[in-house]
């Protein structure tokens, strides 16, 4: 793969921003003539007290998709769960309608729902389901890894930090909540809730994306993850899949299950083996 970084002005955000992208490219073929073809496109979101080159400087993503012909991207988000917060910026109108447009202008990037995917670990977890269940018509696929379903339902602890839990300060965290969402009492049965996003996700008629959900056996959101994913298959119409396997809130986790994750969209052959 190559990896370019884009900087550009963001008019959702009204300011400047940047983005990382992996572009396909097959390192031990000569360059051949592509005239009007495109690539599926993946979206893959930060967590939590990370930036934009998480991904690719924490996990080997960039080597597990070195073959194959999709293009990743990976936005900034900063502190902000991929949302339109109520005293924040705009991310959630930047990401799913802003940004597309953007990269299209630029890269080869395909306009099919079905070619488009979304992921993320953490608040990007939360921000990849956010998107994908406010917005059905637009992807063909979703990553959830560990997702913060609600992150107001997280106890700031020693045993929370001892599962991976990053370490907060309480003060911050919480007006960087309230900034975001408004106070819990706003949260809870609001758009940023993701059981009310999962009521009209149902709703929609027209085709779905397709849900992967996992989480560490360890991880201190094993039990959101398990609320929320028996919530969603009991849903009609809903194709979520929901995967515990050892490991908790950590690099080690997202590194080894994204293989799964890609695998399950058809991002990776089955016969792929990580190494």
């Amino acid at each position: 793969m190559a990896i370019a970084s884009l900087n550009f002005y963001s008019r959702a955000l009204n300011m400047d921003t940047c983005v990382e992208v992996l572009l396909p490219e097959k390192r031990l073929e000569w360059p051949t003539p592509r005239e009007g073809k495109t690539y599926p496109v993946l979206y893959l979101l930060h967590g939590h007290c990370q930036d934009h080159t998480a991904w690719l400087k924490s996990s080997r993503i960039a080597w597990y998709l070195r073959n194959q012909e999709v293009i990743t991207v990976f936005p900034n988000g900063d502190r902000a769960s991929y949302v339109d917060g109520v005293l924040t910026h705009r991310y959630e109108t930047y990401l799913t309608k802003e940004l597309p447009i953007i990269l299209k202008n630029w890269l080869p990037i395909s306009d099919r729902p079905q070619d488009t995917y979304i992921g993320g670990m953490s608040m990007g977890g939360y921000g990849a389901l956010h998107a994908a269940l406010t917005y059905p018509e637009q992807y063909g696929g979703v990553i959830a890894m560990a997702p913060a379903i609600s992150m107001y339902d997280i106890e700031n602890s020693p045993e929370m930090r001892a599962k991976g839990g990053p370490p907060l300060d309480d003060e911050d965290a919480n007006n960087n909540l309230q900034a975001i969402f408004g106070g819990k009492e706003n949260f809870h049965n609001s758009n940023y809730d993701l059981y009310n996003c999962l009521e009209h996700f149902r709703a929609y008629e027209g085709a779905k994306p397709k849900i992967y959900m996992c989480c560490g056996q360890d991880d201190f959101l094993l039990e959101q993850c398990q609320a929320f994913s028996q919530k969603a298959t009991e849903q009609p119409g809903v194709d979520l899949t929901f995967a515990v396997s050892p490991g908790m809130h950590n690099w080690d986790f997202w590194d080894r299950e994204i293989v799964t994750a890609l695998k399950f969209l058809g991002l990776l052959p089955e016969e792929f083996e990580r190494q």
